[in-house]
């Protein structure tokens, strides 16, 4: 590379010493054959030019595209050891939590130790998943109870006075006859005694009119001749 740029610049300095010859021949000579040749040779000069003008600005081009990729490949190397540089952070970070996290989890279990020796307890490890389905069953159990409860006062607003049960009696009354002795109509009659009768209450009623004396009599007659029952029976007995 550094070759080709040599000789081009040797050409290119070639090529000005002639147009610069050639322009000085055809100002100071008279001649047509030496202006001829310096008419060639600044003809030839600018053709060369042309062409080196041309390959400059392709490796000037290639130049800048190398400088592109060189610059593309430095940033991407920048990049490559910047994430190199951060996950090499985040793996000494991770480190050092996965180190304070065991450090932790021992001080717990030091501790969960001297609180079962001073309590006596078992203070075994419960998983996450059992306590939040433990506590999803107390929810439902919760809303289920609520909603009975409702429909409950629901149904008892809607009929607020119930009909009563009828419960039948255990047992239906019977008649028990061994209650009564039996009677030997052999056995010597035995007259009963008097049963007494006993006095009604008498509330008192409002004072009525006084009856004639007639009216009277016959009502005292008639509670006179009356006859109790017991007397009755014991007066067939005699005649029988």
């Amino acid at each position: 590379m550094t070759e080709n740029t040599d000789k081009s610049q040797v050409m290119l300095i070639v090529l000005v010493v002639l147009a610069v010859v050639a322009s000085i021949v055809m100002l100071f000579s008279s001649s047509a054959a030496a202006m001829k040749i310096a008419v060639l040779a600044a003809l030839w000069a600018a053709f060369i030019g042309l062409f080196l003008v041309a390959k400059y600005r392709r490796l000037a081009t290639e130049e800048r595209e190398r400088s592109e990729e060189k610059m593309k490949s430095l940033e991407s190397q920048l990049r490559a050891e910047q994430a190199e540089l951060a996950s090499e952070k985040a793996i000494e970070a991770s480190a050092q939590d996965t180190e304070m996290l065991r450090e932790i989890r021992q001080q717990l279990s030091e501790l969960r130790q001297h609180l079962e020796e001073l309590s006596g307890r078992d203070f075994s490890y419960v998983p996450t998943t059992l306590t939040a389905e433990a506590s999803r069953i107390r929810e439902l159990e919760t809303a289920t109870e609520k909603a009975a409860n409702e429909q409950k006062a629901e149904q008892e607003v809607e009929h607020p006075f119930a009909e009563a049960e009828i419960v039948p009696e255990s047992g239906a009354k019977r008649f028990d006859t061994g209650s009564f002795a039996a009677v030997k109509l052999d056995a010597p009659t035995v007259e009963p005694e008097e049963v007494k009768e006993e006095e009604p209450v008498v509330t008192p009623a409002a004072e009525e009119p006084q009856e004639d004396g007639s009216h009277g009599r016959r009502r005292r007659d008639e509670k006179q001749d009356s006859i109790s029952v017991a007397e009755l029976l014991a007066q067939l007995k005699k005649k029988s």
